[in-house]
């Protein structure tokens, strides 16, 4: 039952950071958007045909970008999976510290 709270836990934590680091790619994604669209006006390029090599770069871009992300969510699911630990030995911890209590409350009541 605890493994399925923490992975529900985790699961919701993941969404959140998820669905907050998609709207700041969005909005990153839409400055990018209109430097390069002021970037080719000023070469003329707006509209016209990408040639092999930009075609290319662009394509280097892009996997660089993408490799950066799967970087990212890699980072972000470690993070989850040793919060996800900490939170187990912490209420791990809290029952036995729980259980330490009522055996002392037990000895001393105890003549």
């Amino acid at each position: 039952m605890m493994k399925e709270l923490v992975a529900l836990r985790r699961e919701e934590e993941m969404k959140k950071i998820l669905s907050d680091f998609a709207g700041h790619e969005e909005g990153t994604e839409e400055q990018e958007e209109g430097q390069a669209e002021a970037e080719a006006d000023k070469k003329g390029t707006r509209g016209g045909a990408l040639d092999p090599q930009m075609m290319s770069n662009l394509r280097d871009e892009i996997e660089k970008l993408l490799a950066s992300r799967a970087n990212d969510v890699h980072a972000i699911d470690e993070l989850l999976q040793r919060q996800d630990t900490n939170q187990l030995q912490e209420d791990q911890l809290r029952e036995e510290n729980r259980q330490l209590r009522e055996e002392m409350r037990k000895l001393q009541d105890k003549p």
